[in-house]
């Protein structure tokens, strides 16, 4: 009975996760659609309309990190998905009023990141005590099932999306604040999940227990190098995503809403087949060494890109970008999963998602810049330089290629004390 009824939670969690992530979807391309197509705006404008509206994550990360460690989880995950809904439902307003203009989508897009701040710390905590009463799963192969659903479920957004060339963007927001209420109303059907972590309610509490949290996560050995990796890579990935891949589809392959939904599906659906796969693996020996194969992928992909091939190749390098990503996604988050104290697990969860999407505004912005100073093509290249400067770094001069999986250490240390 107990079994059951874990798994029955499972099942709740994993539904909850994909209605959210499926409205997800839809909000992460319509944004970007509405000011590089409906409005038809400059590189620049796009390169800091993607800053701004990425920035506020960033500074309300630690803060939706501690208050998952503090509060109770279902109940605070169930307000910010209706809180959500509410968000995505005012760009209808401006729509229907003839009032959209950039400001109006950034301000719904910076309301969105703000939600997500809280959000995301909540869902990952969540999955650790979801997964503690679930027999022959991992927690490496449960945070890779999440991460296929996350993105499964986004591109069914992404295509669903497509239909904006015929009912109009209005009818696709009502049903992605739909799907944001489904994903609340599945996340009503989990047991209460109380605080792990009580602290006192002062502003200086606040401020220590954050700065636990950091602590924490840069003073460990196994979680310290995930981190700094994740810095040193984020602010180039976003950037490229998020600026130069919009302007290539518009300035260069002269494509619509298909095309520019299209390279979303192409990297996405590399990250959800390869999460997939991953998901029948019950763990990796050498994670770290799995995410400089990872990290190789992706400047592969990002040199094709650099060639300006056909539209064809151009979406399939995109695949191989969301195959390399859906591997690094996979061990960094495992990593840390597996490391982090309980009862700092949400506030490192938080500063996990901080140094992953830290260089978006920074990323998003220098693009913007960049590819109107020296065009899209001499962006790709300096970003491969870059890429390839710190995979070597990394190589020679960091942990990882020695860094093991907890399962494998355990394994080791088992057969060590028993042997002769």
């Amino acid at each position: 009975m107990e079994r059951k009824h874990a798994y029955n939670q499972y099942r709740w969690y994993m539904s909850g996760q994909g209605f959210y992530f499926f409205a997800g979807g839809i909000g992460f391309v319509l944004k970007q659609w509405l000011i590089a197509f409906y409005l038809h705006e400059t590189p620049q404008v796009l390169g800091l309309a993607q800053m701004v509206m990425s920035l506020p994550q960033l500074v309300f990360i630690l803060i939706g990190g501690l208050a998952a460690d503090r509060l109770e989880l279902r109940t605070h995950l169930v307000r910010l998905q209706v809180l959500a809904a509410v968000s995505m439902s005012l760009l209808c307003i401006f729509l229907l009023s003839g009032a959209l203009s950039v400001w109006a989508v950034v301000s719904v897009g910076v309301l969105d990141a703000i939600i997500a701040a809280f959000a995301q710390p909540a869902r990952d905590s969540l999955l650790n005590r979801v997964t503690q009463g679930l027999e022959k799963r991992t927690l490496q192969q449960t945070v890779t099932i999440a991460n296929m659903l996350q993105f499964g479920a986004q591109i069914l957004g992404m295509m669903l999306f497509n239909l904006v060339r015929i009912v109009g963007p209005v009818p696709i927001i009502v049903i992605q604040a739909g799907l944001a209420l489904s994903a609340a109303y599945s996340t009503t059907k989990l047991d209460p999940s109380p605080p792990e972590h009580k602290g006192e309610s002062s502003v200086g509490a606040f401020i220590r227990d954050i700065r636990d949290g950091l602590k924490e996560s840069f003073s460990s050995p196994l979680i310290r190098p995930v981190m700094i990796w994740l810095s040193s890579f984020g602010f180039i990935s976003m950037g490229v995503y998020m600026v130069v891949l919009p302007l290539m589809v518009r300035d260069i392959y002269h494509g619509g809403a298909l095309e520019f939904s299209l390279i979303h599906v192409g990297f996405f659906g590399g990250v959800t087949i390869t999460s997939y796969f991953l998901s029948k693996v019950g763990h990796f020996r050498y994670q770290g060494r799995m995410l400089l194969l990872a990290q190789t992928g992706t400047i592969s992909s990002l040199l094709i890109l650099a060639l300006n091939p056909e539209f064809h190749v151009f979406i399939a390098a995109i695949f191989l970008w969301g195959v390399a990503g859906a591997l690094s996604m996979s061990m960094t988050r495992s990593i840390v999963q597996q490391n982090a104290l309980s009862t700092h697990r949400a506030r490192i969860l938080s500063v996990y998602q901080l140094v992953m999407f830290g260089g978006s505004p920074v990323g998003a912005a220098l693009a913007g810049y960049l590819v109107r100073g020296y065009g899209i093509h001499n962006v790709l290249v300096m970003s491969v330089s870059t890429s390839a400067f710190f995979l070597i770094s990394f190589a020679l001069f960091s942990r990882l290629w020695q860094m093991q999986t907890h399962v494998t250490r355990m394994l080791e240390e088992t057969e060590a004390s028993s042997g002769p």
